[in-house]
C-alpha cells in the first residue's frame, strides 16, 4: 500500500506538470507569459519544466507566428 505522503506527492506532481502545459498552451509556447500568468519568474517557472521534462516548442510549432511581411 502507498502511503498518504506518497499518494499526495504523485497528486501534486501530475497537477503542476498539468498546470504547466495549460499556462504553455494558453501563452502559445511563450516561457515568459506563461510564467506570468503563473505567478512565477522566468527562471522558476523554466526550473519547473526541466525538472518535468517539458519542452514549449510544440506549443510554438502549434501557434506559428503571423506573417507580418507586406
Amino acid at each position: 500500500l502507498r502511503s498518504y505522503k506518497h499518494s499526495k506527492q504523485q497528486f501534486w506532481s501530475r497537477y503542476t506538470c498539468s498546470y504547466i502545459h495549460e499556462q504553455l498552451r494558453v501563452c502559445r509556447g511563450n516561457v515568459t507569459r506563461a510564467a506570468h500568468r503563473a505567478g512565477k519568474n522566468r527562471r522558476a517557472f523554466s526550473a519547473l519544466m526541466r525538472l518535468y521534462g517539458i519542452d514549449p516548442a510544440p506549443y510554438r510549432a502549434q501557434f506559428p507566428d503571423p506573417d507580418t511581411e507586406g
